[in-house]
């Protein structure tokens, strides 16, 4: 699973664009998210771009279950 979080994440890195933006609540912080399946298992990695100061923010990776009430904690 580790690997295939570290590929996720490289490829974010890689292309930080790619993620789609997520629908309100998170869309008016520009919140991008992208979506992979392991193990019969569906997981999300939310995350922001800072393009003034060239970076990105990783918010949250976890499974699919309660993703966005623990990314409304969060924010």
């Amino acid at each position: 699973m580790f690997n295939l979080i570290k590929s996720k994440v490289d490829g974010v890195i890689d292309t930080p664009a790619k993620g789609k933006l997520l629908e309100q609540p998170f869309r008016k912080y520009k919140v991008r998210g992208i979506s992979f399946d392991y193990k019969n298992n569906s997981y999300r990695i939310a995350y922001l771009l800072n393009k003034g100061e060239d970076e990105i923010v990783f918010l949250l990776i976890d499974s699919r279950e309660n993703f966005y009430s623990k990314l409304r904690k969060i924010l």
